[in-house]
């Protein structure tokens, strides 16, 4: 590969600042591991001072139970010569209790060395990676159990990190890498990074990225076994301080195998636990090793002909990594499903960002809720109000007011929120629910004023009509006044001449010309206006007609809604304004200059009514002041 500026600065990016960083971290963690893997919490003494305090209650406890299970041979003789409950049984049991109680310090301590040995000697990572320690030249265990955390990280490193395939090292480059790896000096693997020979081409194949995602994974599943070995520390020294208890439950013989075989089970799968994650890691490191030895990337093997695929792609090698790593977290539940055996807590899922949030008290985990929410939700609300308004077609200047109300409001509404969580849920995520309201709050407000929404809202909390309310009231009174006409126009079907028109209008329609639909129209409606003129003028047809009782209805809802209706005004063939009163009103005939409830054209005065207020309501709806009033009780409403 040619080298190049770019690339020099990636690779230069990739190693000083993300890989020295990552497998510094790697080291450190692996070191932590082994240290809290020979730890014990407790002395010999302390256990001795304790047990001896625990074995005088247990003991009088264990008399009295032996005792009683004695007697109670005696109640059913035929059980003394049981093999399994006789007394024989017992005070074997006895015996075995009391033999075990004086050696489980000692099998502790013995436990202990041995945990001391394999970790000391680092026999697990030797007998997986195959470090020898006996040859003379090889690194002596001194050497191997000081420099285990940096040949752990140099080991994966060095799968994304070596020469080119036909590319033969200076001598001093290739001293530098022996060092580098053998020592191991993770440094000096600096100098190499962009080394090139003379024909400017990189002599080092450097899968930059891909190794600080392996050494980054790694890195965590230590880390996450750093709080599992710390608490099986805690674990052997709590079994081992109740361990009178379980071995004196031997004694009787029909719980107490139960309760010392839980005990054993537990002391051994918890013990072994530490192992059993050293083997994992170590065969993860193997595995890595061994599929990046060759050139590229990665190396596998097709499953057909067993040889090995060219050309795996980055993303391809990528996910195997990342899967061959994941591997170590489900290894343990594999291994106790196939073989039977218990190993620790099963599968490694345990999450160590979760564990330090579990051991921090409520009243720090909600300061530390509010704190990160009102920070998350200032600067998100900030941000989105200024985009929010810029696409309103805002000022910058505008934008930036805007942001600024935003970040004042996402900091208290975010640690408001953070703080009534008691530290529980993602903080951030509250943070961008406020941020989400501020922008939905921004487009809502867009067409209103300060002024309008104080308002609004004033009215709301004591329970008065908005100006939306108040004109939507209007609206909708108008447009119940309009319809009375097609109520007043459908009850005049009970008088069988009108029905007779308006079938002979309805069969122009269907097939007559234009000329006999008009006529048929207008003969039609002339004989319904002097059903309902008949009506109005006759309290008697008044009191016993549909149309009556419509006519009684509207004006009723007149009388209700006059300060509205009154100011309802509609044009008389003349040029004058008849104010549109109820529907009983009456108005003077051009004609005749009579008082009648005949209209222009021969039509009813609820017609020119029931248009006048279709009109009114049209009229309101279309208005700025409407648009604007709707708009602010819809901005002012609680979001739910």
């Amino acid at each position: 590969m040619k080298t190049s500026w770019g690339i020099n600065f990636l690779r230069d990016i990739g190693f000083n600042i993300f890989d020295r960083g990552i497998y510094g971290i790697l080291e450190l963690f692996y070191d932590l591991f082994t240290t809290i893997s020979r730890m014990t919490i407790l002395s010999n003494d302390t256990i001795a001072a304790f047990a001896s305090r625990l074995y005088a209650i247990i003991a009088i406890f264990m008399l009295f139970k032996a005792t009683f299970s004695l007697l109670s041979l005696f109640v059913d003789p035929d059980k003394l010569s049981d093999s399994k409950v006789g007394a024989g049984k017992i005070v074997q049991r006895i015996i075995t209790s009391l033999v075990l109680i004086t050696l489980v310090p000692t099998i502790f301590q013995m436990a202990y060395g041995i945990q001391r040995a394999v970790l000391s000697e680092n026999i697990i990572g030797n007998i997986i990676l195959g470090i020898d320690t006996k040859t003379p030249g090889k690194q002596s265990i001194e050497v191997i159990q000081k420099n285990a955390g940096k040949t752990m990280g140099v080991t994966i490193f060095k799968g994304f990190f070596k020469p080119f395939k036909g590319v033969t090292l200076t001598p001093e480059q290739q001293k530098l890498y022996d060092e580098a790896s053998s020592i191991p000096n993770f440094s000096k693997f600096g100098t190499l990074v962009n080394a090139h020979t003379s024909g400017g081409e990189y002599v080092m194949d450097y899968s930059v990225f891909f190794s600080s995602i392996a050494g980054g994974f790694t890195a965590w599943i230590i880390m996450m076994f750093c709080f599992d070995i710390a608490i099986r520390s805690i674990k052997l020294s709590f079994l081992q301080l109740i361990a009178p208890i379980p071995i004196l439950n031997y004694i009787d013989p029909k719980s107490g195998d139960t309760i010392f075989k839980k005990w054993v089970s537990t002391c051994v799968s918890t013990y072994a636990d530490v192992f059993s994650r050293l083997a994992i890691i170590y065969f993860v490191i193997f595995i890595i090793s061994e599929i990046t030895a060759g050139p590229g990337i990665i190396n596998v093997y097709d499953t057909t002909t067993n040889l090995p695929m060219k050309d795996v792609g980055l993303f391809a090698g990528a996910f195997i990594i990342m899967g061959l790593l994941s591997f170590a977290q489900e290894a343990p539940k594999l291994i106790s499903d196939i073989l039977g055996i218990k190993m620790g807590s099963g599968k490694f899922t345990m999450n160590p960002l979760k564990k330090i949030s579990d051991s921090v008290p409520k009243p720090l985990k909600a300061a530390g809720a509010m704190t990160a929410a009102g920070a998350t939700g200032a600067v998100m609300s900030a941000a989105s109000k200024y985009n929010a308004t810029k696409q309103l077609g805002g000022s910058t200047s505008e934008a930036l007011r805007s942001a600024a109300g935003g970040a004042a409001t996402g900091v208290f509404k975010g640690g408001a929120a953070g703080l009534k969580s008691g530290g529980k849920g993602n903080p951030f995520t509250m943070g961008q629910k406020v941020a989400a309201q501020a922008a939905r709050s921004t487009y809502a407000n867009a067409g209103t004023t300060t002024q309008s929404r104080m308002d609004a809202k004033f009215a709301n909390a004591f329970g008065l009509d908005t100006n939306y309310a108040k004109m939507d009231k209007q609206t909708k009174v108008l447009d119940t006044y309009s319809k009375f006409k097609d109520d007043i126009q459908a009850a005049t079907q009970e008088d069988k001449d009108v029905r007779a028109f308006k079938q002979m209008y309805d069969d122009s329609v269907a097939g007559g010309s234009f000329s006999e639909i008009e006529t048929a129209r207008t003969q039609y409606e002339e004989v319904r206006d002097q059903y309902i003129n008949k009506v109005i003028t006759d309290p008697i047809q008044m009191d016993s007609t549909q149309v009556g009782a419509v006519l009684k209805k509207s004006n009723a809802f007149y009388d209700e809604n006059a300060t509205l209706l009154e100011k309802l005004e509609y044009a008389n063939p003349d040029g004058s304004t008849t104010k549109a009163g109820k529907y009983t009103s009456t108005t003077k005939d051009p004609t005749t200059g009579k008082d009648t409830t005949l209209g222009s054209n021969g039509k009813n005065s609820y017609s020119a009514k029931s248009a006048t207020a279709r009109t009114e309501k049209t009229k309101i709806e279309n208005s700025a002041e409407y648009e604007q009033a709707k708009r602010t009780d819809t901005a002012v409403k609680p979001s739910k």
